[in-house]
């Protein structure tokens, strides 16, 4: 695997584990 792919990988599952944490942040304070 090339650092491109992996660096874009990486940046990836980070931005979606940040988006998944602003959602259930979100879901908290609904309620």
């Amino acid at each position: 695997m090339n650092f491109r792919l992996k660096a874009s990988y990486f940046i990836l599952s980070l931005s979606t584990l940040a988006g998944a944490r602003m959602a259930e942040a979100d879901a908290v304070q609904q309620e």
